[in-house]
């Protein structure tokens, strides 16, 4: 709806004006309008309030699944994320030593508090991660021959 002359000023005096109760430009006015259409509008042409911060909110959860390497607040609907690059770890934190051959296979514990590593060397070893600056060494367990694999029940 936009109550203007080719000018841009308003039709205060305009019967559409009148007959919606327009008080002006302002946020009174805006609001005042707003409430006359949901009166005289189908409720199915008028969207419910907050719907848009909705439908914004679920655009941004969805680009988040979509990215989830981006930090929300450099998440934005106006572009793609492409510098994507940035925001993936790229320097080694730290060498976790405790096999002394290949690490065929590593799985995070249900809760990520804990990480299973199994190697070409017949070893298993349970790491403690829930510190943010230092993994420690929690279990090392031996087989006879090689594990295949490391996983969580």
């Amino acid at each position: 709806l936009c109550m203007a002359t080719k000018g841009g000023k308003a039709l205060e005096r305009s019967a559409a004006a009148r007959m919606l109760g327009w008080k002006g430009a302002g946020e009174a006015g805006r609001m005042a309008l707003l409430d006359r259409l949901r009166e005289l509008l189908p409720p199915h042409l008028v969207l419910p309030e907050q719907r848009l911060e909705e439908l914004l909110e679920s655009q941004l959860a969805t680009r988040q699944a979509a990215c989830p390497w981006v930090p929300r607040a450099h998440l934005s609907l106006l572009t793609d994320a492409t510098d994507s690059g940035s925001y993936i770890p790229n320097v080694t934190a730290q060498v976790l030593e405790g096999h002394t051959d290949e690490v065929w296979h590593l799985q995070f514990s249900h809760g990520g508090t804990m990480l299973a590593t199994a190697s070409k060397d017949a070893s298993t070893i349970i790491w403690d991660v829930r510190s943010s600056t230092k993994v420690t060494l929690r279990h090392r367990l031996l087989q006879a021959a090689p594990a295949g694999g490391a996983g969580w029940g």
